[in-house]
């Protein structure tokens, strides 16, 4: 069986990681939603959790954009 790389683009990373996110932010907000009080400690956590992903992808995109040395 022959093997083929495949090649990812940045525009491939930021298609998943937008995926990603999406799925994060409406967990977060269902379980909000859902939580008996509106400021449960569950809640904020996984909102900053996404929030703290968001940044990262961001961070790591910012980079990847970067000019090669």
């Amino acid at each position: 069986m022959e093997t083929r790389e495949r090649t990812v683009t940045i525009q491939d990373f930021e298609n998943k990681a937008q995926e990603l996110l999406h799925i994060m932010l409406t967990m977060c907000e269902e379980r909000m939603l859902t939580a008996e009080k509106v400021n449960s400690p569950m809640g904020a956590a996984l909102a900053e959790a996404a929030l703290a992903v968001k940044a990262s992808i961001r961070t790591f995109i910012f980079i990847e954009r970067l000019p090669g040395e």
